[in-house]
Order: C-alpha cells, then structure tokens, then sequence
C-alpha cells in the first residue's frame, strides 16, 4: 500500500498547523485579554501591585495599578502563554502526527513543547508592550500622508467607535489600526517560538529506530534493501 512521501507529509503538516494557528488567532487575542486581567486582578489582592500610587491603564474595564512596574512585563508573557497555549500545542502535535519526525522521550518532548509556550508569551507580551503602539503611529502617518485626517487632542489620539481617521477608504485605515499591531506581533512571536522548537529538535537525542526512515513500517525482520510499504530505501 503506497503512503504519501515524507516531504509531501511535511508540506502537508505545516500547512494544516498555519491553519490551526491562524484560525485561533483571534479568539485567543481575547482569551489573552481576559488572562491578562485577571493575573492583574490578583496581584493587586495579594499586593504585589502597588494600590496607592497612581493607575497605569485599563484593559477589559479594569483598571490596574502602574506600580511596580517590573511586574506587568512578567504578566503580560504570562497572560499569552495562557491565552494561546492551546492552539500553539495542537499546532506543534498535529505536525508530528503527520509529518512523523524521528520519536523523542516523552520528557524531552514536554520540556519543548512548554519551552515554545514560554518563547511565545515572553516575545509576544514583549513585543506588545515595547512596539505596538509604534506600528499604530506609522499606520497613522501612513494614512495622513495619503491625505486622511486624524484628530489629536494634546497630541493624544482619541479612539471614537470607527476609528480615529476620517476621509477617503478611511474603514481599511481603521481597521489597520485596530488590528496590524497584534497581527504583526503575533506573526512574528509565532515564527519565533516555532523556529526555536524546530531548532530544539535538532538539538536533543531522538529514540532510535529500525522501521522506515520515510513511512515508519518496521522493518527489523526484513533482508530486504527497501521496505515493503513504500518502497523507500533502507540504509543497511
């Protein structure tokens, strides 16, 4: 019975995990959101937020503390981590189950997957925090170079229900606003985090094996120079 090649598998397997990805996307934007939240919540109850000195923003409705400062880098990972865990351990599974790369213990595979998980939220609460408002002001430029008007109240952009640009095809403006930030950023954490975990493969030991390095058929009583399943050469 003839099985499908191994690069076609591979092509196949990153396809259908991009699709995965980018299908969760969205929904996990939101999950972030409210993760986030709620890690801010509970470290004003515990006291790790400082109450009395001032407010540094509000997400969801809440309004969180600014103070320490150090701590929102450290929930803001955190909160991605949660938010798009699922998704990015699908995505990295359902690539091995097709794509059937050379077995590794399941320890090791543990320690990569929480490793990709980790590499995701710290890029992404990152990345976030230190450029996502630099994406939305080149958007802007961007838009008023093309001859939009955007209104600026103390040199702050004020967010009305469609948008802060107003003009000709100023709806792809806005939603380019609304959206290229966390688009952006999560393209690039993505690519990061499983760059990181392709590297990690190459990296650690793999469990050897004696069935077919193409279709994985076991090939320890065969004499033969190929293997029966698909007819791929066995180095001997």
């Amino acid at each position: 019975m003839p099985t499908t090649p191994r690069p076609t598998r591979r092509i196949l397997a990153a396809t259908l995990s991009a699709a995965v990805l980018i299908a969760a996307a969205y929904p996990c934007l939101w999950l972030t959101l409210l993760a986030h939240r709620e890690l801010l919540r509970a470290a004003a109850a515990i006291g790790l937020l400082d109450t009395s000195r001032g407010l540094g923003g509000q997400i969801l409705r809440y309004n969180y503390p600014r103070h320490p400062e150090w701590v929102h880098p450290i929930l803001a990972a955190a909160a991605a981590s949660l938010g798009y865990a699922l998704p990015l351990l699908v995505a990295a599974l359902l690539y091995r189950a097709i794509a059937k790369p050379p077995r590794q213990r399941a320890l090791i595979l543990a320690a990569r997957l929480l490793i990709l998980i980790a590499i995701f939220g710290a890029l992404r609460g990152y990345l976030t925090r230190a450029h996502s408002h630099t994406i939305q002001n080149t958007v802007l430029a961007a838009a008023e170079s093309r001859g939009h008007t955007v209104t600026r109240i103390s040199g702050i952009v004020p967010m009305t229900e469609s948008g802060p640009m107003n003009g000709p095809h100023a709806a792809f403006w806005n939603t380019a606003y609304r959206h290229a930030p966390w688009i952006l950023i999560w393209t690039a954490a993505t690519a990061a985090a499983f760059t990181t975990h392709y590297l990690t493969a190459r990296l650690t030991p793999t469990r050897p094996t004696t069935g077919c390095p193409n279709c994985g058929y076991p090939t320890d009583t065969i004499q033969s120079s190929r293997c029966p399943e698909c007819g791929a050469s066995l180095k001997r």
